[in-house]
This record gives C-alpha cells, structure tokens and sequence, in this order.
C-alpha cells in the first residue's frame, strides 16, 4: 500500500490533479491537502520562498497558463509551503514537502497538461522535488 511504502522510507511525488487521492482521509494526511476546486484557466505567477526548502535552491520564478487549484492543507507541522502562485489579488499554495513516517512527499499545483511541463522551469522543480522525496539530494 502507498501509505506503508512512505511510512516506511519511501518518496511520494504528486503532481496537479494526483492530488484526487485526497477522496480518502489517510491519503489526504499523506499527501498533505485536499483539493478544494478552482477558478477558470488563467496565467500564474508561481513564486518560490527562498531559504524555504531544500528543493527551491537552485529554481527561478516562472508564469505558467494552468488551472489555479485551490486546497485545504492538513495540519503537518512540518510542512513546508516552498511555492505559491498569485489569483485574485491573494497568494495560494503551489508546492509544498513534508516528511511522512520515514519517508517523504511532495505535491506540486502546476502540471495540468503538456504545455506545462515545456517550461523548464517546471522540468527543473520536477527534478529537484523527485531527488528530494528519494533523498538524492542534500538537505
């Protein structure tokens, strides 16, 4: 089962609508939020928090057209919110990372269709949250 494989030291990365696992209350506490629903397609500033996490070191902002995905987070401690996107005059989660058990996870908002992930920007924060829930990278 995907709950014991990261309890037990395994690496969970979720991308955009991966998050629908959230129809069960333990998968939500795994992946971190439930999806709430979002307003029409539209352009996206996603901005990183610097010093936040590991994972954003070496990423750059970017502006995506995607669905602007809105969440209800669960209530880690150790959640780390590391990328949020602006809508309607307010900031919104885009990413975030928290230890689960032994192991690790990561969702990140952006990813809708193939035009997402032509934005290297989008390649590389792929990149880095995988190596980061694999524990390929240094924290």
């Amino acid at each position: 089962m995907l709950i014991s494989y990261v309890h037990n030291g395994g690496g969970l990365l979720v991308i955009h609508n991966g998050i629908s696992l959230q129809r069960s209350t333990e998968l939500e506490k795994l992946i971190g939020g439930r999806f709430t629903g979002h307003p029409a397609y539209t352009s996206l500033p996603v901005r990183y928090q610097s010093g936040s996490h590991p994972i954003v070191e070496s990423l750059t902002d970017f502006t995506i057209d995607e669905e602007p995905y809105r969440f209800e987070l669960s209530p880690h401690e150790t959640t780390v919110v590391f990328a949020e996107y602006e809508h309607d005059g307010q900031r919104w989660p885009a990413a975030w990372a928290h230890p689960y058990g032994s192991g690790r996870v990561v969702y990140l908002m952006p990813g809708h269709h193939l035009p997402s992930f032509r934005i290297e920007s989008v390649r590389h924060l792929i990149r880095e949250s995988g190596l980061w829930a694999a524990r390929k990278c240094v924290d």
